[in-house]
């Protein structure tokens, strides 16, 4: 198990820093061990792999040619990961919201993490992620800044009454 997860580390080393590109985290690791001093005869690892979208054909068959030839690869579950085009013509529309609102450029990033978005990619509908600006979401300090609240709704509405035509 030691030199499934040292060459598959190997090719997908951990990085130093916030990067766009595949990224392995052994999650859990099983034996049936029962004593300190014995090396198992079995065992299983969990890893959470967060592959990027260019990898989403490739990856599978790319992860069982680095494995040596006694571990066995079973996938639990498979997410590609969400990807929507900046060429999309409601992204674009949208993109056109937001700087008619707010007169900022429109950034598209790229980022890591999950999100239910996901789950419309699947489904075949764009999807990004935006919204007002604040800080410490989710967390005990978090705020919102009241003029990006209205901007945001601004930009909603003309977003959906210029899809709409």
């Amino acid at each position: 198990m030691q030199r499934a997860i040292n060459s598959l580390l190997d090719a997908y080393p951990i990085p130093q820093e916030a990067t766009w590109k595949t990224t392995i985290n052994v999650a859990k690791i099983e034996t049936d061990n029962t004593v300190f001093n014995k090396v198992p005869d079995t065992a299983r690892a969990y890893l959470d792999i967060r592959f990027i979208p260019q990898e989403k054909d490739t990856i599978q068959e790319r992860l069982k040619s680095l494995l040596p030839k006694d571990i066995t690869m079973e996938i639990e579950s498979y997410q590609p990961p969400q990807y929507t085009s900046e060429d999309n013509i409601l992204i674009k529309q949208l993109k056109k919201q937001i700087t008619d609102v707010t007169t900022k450029e429109v950034k598209m990033l790229a980022t890591h993490g999950g999100s239910d978005m996901r789950f419309y990619e699947f489904r075949g509908i764009p999807a990004v992620c935006f919204g007002p600006t604040g800080f410490a979401h989710h967390g005990d300090d978090e705020w919102v800044d009241i003029q990006s609240l209205q901007d945001y709704y601004h930009i909603l509405k003309n977003f959906l009454a210029a899809i709409k035509e």
